[in-house]
């Protein structure tokens, strides 16, 4: 991850039921992990290749997980056959998905 990273680069927008992140999408990759930040973008990689919507269902899962909240919370409202996309999470603040992703200032 770089080292230069700021929380306040990602251009997350919170709305009145949660929030709204853009993800940048690496599939087929060895590992699911959070990778960095590129550009304004969460940076993710995922293992499944981006067929028959596989990479979309991995991503909703590894997010649900690493928030620890319910994958219906977990939506893609843009981008769905596309690396970058639009996740809104029902239900949470900047503060706290920064924080469970381990991407917020100490």
């Amino acid at each position: 991850m770089n080292p230069n990273y700021q929380p306040n680069q990602i251009a997350i927008t919170e709305y009145k039921d949660g929030i709204r992140v853009p993800f940048y999408i690496s599939t087929r990759k060895s590992r699911t992990e959070i990778t960095g930040i590129r550009e304004t973008a969460i940076a993710i990689s995922l293992t499944s290749p981006a067929v028959e919507d596989r990479a979309n269902q991995e991503l909703v899962t590894f997010l649900a997980k690493a928030l620890s909240t319910q994958k219906s919370l977990v939506n893609i409202v843009m981008g769905a056959h596309n690396r970058n996309k639009v996740i809104e999470i029902t239900s949470m603040s900047q503060f706290e998905l920064l924080t469970k992703l381990g991407l917020a200032n100490n």
